[in-house]
């Protein structure tokens, strides 16, 4: 489950988010970068980089969008995404390069035109 901390308030104790939770949850700080949780427990937290935003419009959907991609691509292809086969090495992994893709992101104005690019992130 990944939310940001507004959306992990609301829904905090509610019994459907329960089961997720358990697994695996990450929230997002806008600025202050995103934080892992494995059950109530905190695994890690990752800060975002320092950039000037212009427009935080498509910022949670970049780094969604990266974080997922590069869990799959870790995962290699044709395998089923099993939470069991995720290391917290594939997630710090995975969170940096969200991170770093949705602070590219609010760089720039507009939501599609501000989502960078694959080798933007090397």
């Amino acid at each position: 489950m990944i939310q940001n901390d507004g959306e992990a308030d609301t829904i905090k104790g509610h019994p459907l988010s329960q089961p997720l939770a358990d697994q695996l949850s990450i929230i997002t700080h806008g600025e202050k970068g995103a934080s892992v949780y494995r059950g109530s427990t905190k695994v890690m937290t990752v800060p975002a980089l320092k950039v000037d935003a212009v427009d935080t419009t498509g910022a949670g959907d970049t780094f969604v969008g990266y974080f997922v991609t590069t869990l799959c691509e870790q995962l290699g292809s044709g395998k089923s995404f099993d939470l069991n086969q995720v290391t917290d090495a594939m997630i710090e992994h995975a969170l940096i390069r969200a991170s770093k893709a949705a602070s590219i992101a609010v760089s720039k104005a507009g939501a599609m035109d501000s989502i960078p690019q694959a080798a933007m992130l090397l």
